[in-house]
């Protein structure tokens, strides 16, 4: 069961929180938690202030705290976490991210004290861990590691052992050196489908404050529904593309054991929310997701005809350059690839340049159309852009045995494009 940080903001929110517990108590349950919500990004630019030679107050996270313990009516110091964070920014003798990542980790060290003793308040027999200590070992890619497979047995035996419920940290780990380490940015999922799979759970719950994955972002789609159940695929193409419910990473432990995955609101715990396993039920779109603030970079060269290498030697400058390119397009004399920031970008269009001629285009939005069996239904593409008959499309991308289509068009059309599909595929459908 993992709980993220909108789930223990609140002394109601972790009074819910041991309500759910309680009731899956026969189960076993195995808890991972994120730091309270907000706090994560105030240890960033706290450290990132301090990195640059200003020592800032740590007074605000520590009020956070302080007022939620008092709240809660809990004897519990987390004094030595505080003292600890400000060490910690004081001391800038180590790498850059490095730094952060030890920074950063105070969140999620102080939340499981706060969840941990809150239930023993309450009669059950919890105890907080940081991951590391359970055996959660990582690689030294400091603000994005990787979990080493070695961590698996190391993490069972450890839970095996235990003879209470374990309130473990999401998000940190350790590397083999000792050194503390971060997944990456809301990865707090990705920490709890990695414990799911160590112990081969029953299930992996996801906790959070909306009603399961939704049809579309219901900002723009006032009338989004919850998709009652979908496939490890389906789930993997809605999280990457935008659907923020659930991070992308998170899936695939899961599904490597077959494990089924809920998404569920600590708000609303008696609905159904959304179960994600190997099959849907049914074929079709499902849902409709998008993202702004996209940039095309796009190569072109008549050398390409005919030659070999052009497009590994294209893709090898973004990867030497730890760039992710999202979708793909190609011609014969074209290469398409979409970004989402400038990070290296500048770097990389120098180095491609020399094989060709780099345009970027700018103010653009992804739009992603997702469903199994959609790369087998006739007619499928064909309803997509027919409802788009006065709108340009810059890009389309979609693989031979895909669940999405994915296309690009100016930002300026984001909500209207999603409005337009949603009505088409699904508005009148059940999902």
């Amino acid at each position: 069961m993992k709980f993220g940080g909108s789930s223990v903001d609140s002394p109601n929110k972790i009074k819910t929180i041991e309500e759910i517990v309680r009731r899956e108590l026969a189960r076993k349950p195995i808890i991972v938690v994120s730091a309270l919500r907000g706090v994560t990004s105030e240890l960033h630019e706290l450290a990132r202030t301090s990195y640059q030679g200003t020592y800032p107050s740590t007074g605000y996270v520590a009020l956070r705290h302080y007022e939620l313990i008092r709240n809660l009516g809990l004897d519990l110091s987390i004094s030595p976490e505080i003292s600890e964070l400000g060490d910690c920014l004081k001391t800038r003798n180590l790498p850059h991210l490095q730094y952060i990542d030890q920074v950063m980790s105070l969140g999620e060290r102080i939340s499981i004290k706060i969840v941990a003793a809150y239930l023993r308040s309450k009669g059950l027999n919890a105890q907080a861990f940081n991951s590391y200590d359970l055996g959660l070992v990582t690689n030294s890619n400091f603000s994005s590691a990787e979990f080493l497979p070695e961590s698996l047995p190391a993490i069972n035996s450890s839970i095996s052992s235990l003879d209470c419920i374990p309130i473990i940290t999401g998000f940190i780990a350790k590397d083999k050196k000792g050194n503390i380490t971060t997944l990456g940015r809301n990865k707090s999922d990705y920490s709890a489908a990695i414990f799911a799979r160590a112990i081969e759970a029953e299930e992996l719950q996801i906790w959070t404050d909306v009603n399961g994955i939704l049809t579309a972002n219901p900002e723009i789609v006032p009338s989004a529904r919850t998709i009652a159940n979908l496939s490890y695929a389906e789930a993997k193409e809605l999280a990457f593309f935008g659907a923020k419910v659930l991070h992308p990473n998170a899936i695939e432990p899961a599904e490597e054991r077959n494990i089924p995955i809920r998404v569920l609101n600590t708000l609303d715990r008696n609905n159904p929310g959304s179960t994600i396993s190997i099959k849907s039920p049914r074929n079709g779109v499902k849902g409709i997701t998008s993202k702004s603030n996209v940039i095309i970079v796009n190569n072109r060269s008549g050398s390409m005809i005919d030659s070999h290498g052009h497009l590994a030697d294209t893709f090898n400058s973004f990867s030497k350059y730890g760039k992710s390119v999202d979708a793909v397009a190609t011609s014969n004399i074209t290469i398409s690839g979409t970004v989402y920031d400038w990070q290296k970008l500048e770097e990389i269009i120098k180095e491609i340049s020399q094989r060709g001629k780099v345009t970027l285009y700018q103010g653009l939005c992804q739009i992603c159309v997702v469903g199994d069996g959609i790369d087998e239904t006739p007619g499928i593409q064909g309803r997509v852009f027919g409802t788009l008959p006065d709108i340009i499309v810059k890009m389309i991308s979609q693989a031979a045995d895909s669940s999405n289509i994915t296309f690009l068009v100016d930002a300026d059309h984001e909500h209207e494009v999603v409005r337009r599909l949603h009505r088409e595929f699904i508005e009148n459908y059940p999902i």
